[in-house]
Parts: C-alpha cells; structure tokens; sequence
C-alpha cells in the first residue's frame, strides 16, 4: 500500500512520521510511495505485525491506544467552556451580585 493511500489522517500521519531516509529502501520508497520501503517496520514501538495488517488493509484507523496524546486532550477537555463563554457567565453573575446587593440594602432600610 501507498503511504498516500491511507485513508485515516492520524495513520497516515503516523506512517509518514515514521519515514527513515537512512533506511536502505529510502530510494525506493521515494519512487513509489510503498509502506515496505519507507522505514523499518520492526523497529517501530508499533512493530511488524502492526504494518503489516496497515499494508494489507486489515488495519484503517489508528488504534486508540496510539492515538496521539493531543487527540486525547482535545477529547477530555471539550466539555470545557471555552473563554467567551466564561465571560458571559462572570457577566451574569456580576449581574445577579448586584441585584442581591441591592435587596439586601433594600431590606437593611426596611428593617431600620
């Protein structure tokens, strides 16, 4: 398989990250783009079995596992308001402290 022909952006960008140009295959590899000629499958912490089964199609997406550590984050963390929307929420409860403010005089001078 094509290293361009993989589908999935993180396996293909992993297989690209991957590329030895010390690897005796290089000049191969920039000929024809092969997966086989582009590093040392088992010297990867993927190994060769891994490549193997990406090189014959049995593997289409980057498994969880190997995901990269960013990917991870953004998924962790996206339930978490972004700063617009925090600032919107300081504003309402600026707001809602004022008007407790108030009442409170309010009542202070009802009491008096």
């Amino acid at each position: 398989m094509k290293i361009r022909d993989i589908k999935n952006k993180e396996l293909r960008e992993l297989a690209e990250s991957r590329i030895d140009k010390e690897y005796y295959y290089y000049e191969k590899f920039l000929i024809s783009n092969e997966l086989n000629y582009a590093f040392k499958w088992y010297d990867t912490k993927e190994g060769f079995d891994f490549w193997g089964d990406v090189d014959e199609g049995k593997i289409t997406e980057l498994p969880e596992e190997l995901q990269p550590i960013k990917s991870i984050a953004e998924e962790a963390f996206s339930n978490i308001p972004i700063e617009s929307e925090l600032r919107v929420a300081n504003n309402i409860i600026n707001v809602l402290q004022a008007e407790i403010n108030e009442l409170r005089d309010l009542l202070k001078n009802t009491k008096n």
